[in-house]
């Protein structure tokens, strides 16, 4: 099973009737609810309702990079990784400059 191409979303849903044989929830339900339980753990559960927030405030209206710099800043982050595969040097130079620049507008450096 490739989430990525699956058409049920019985994860999201709750539908769990709906779940296609292969799905991981099925074939692997420990690591599913092992998955769950991480948003128990408070700092796990504040970063993810940070995102769900950020989400809804710009859904539609900002650019995933403005999502980012918005989620980043909300959850009180200093500093950000990027990986990218070297075909992408470029375009990780640009974001970088626009990261950088965005974290010195918000008084981050």
């Amino acid at each position: 099973m490739n989430c990525a191409t699956c058409k049920m979303y019985a994860c999201r849903s709750g539908h769990t009737e709906k779940q296609p044989e292969d799905c991981p929830m099925v074939t692997e339900p420990l690591v599913y609810q092992e998955g769950w339980a991480e948003y128990l753990d408070y700092e796990v559960g504040d970063i993810a309702r940070v995102s769900a927030r950020t989400e809804a405030a710009g859904y539609g209206q900002w650019t995933r990079i403005q999502e980012v710099l918005e989620f980043s800043r909300r959850a009180g982050f200093r500093r950000l990784g990027l990986a990218f595969c070297s075909g992408l040097r470029q375009e990780a130079r640009q974001l970088v400059g626009v990261f950088e620049g965005n974290g010195k507008a918000m008084g981050l450096r």
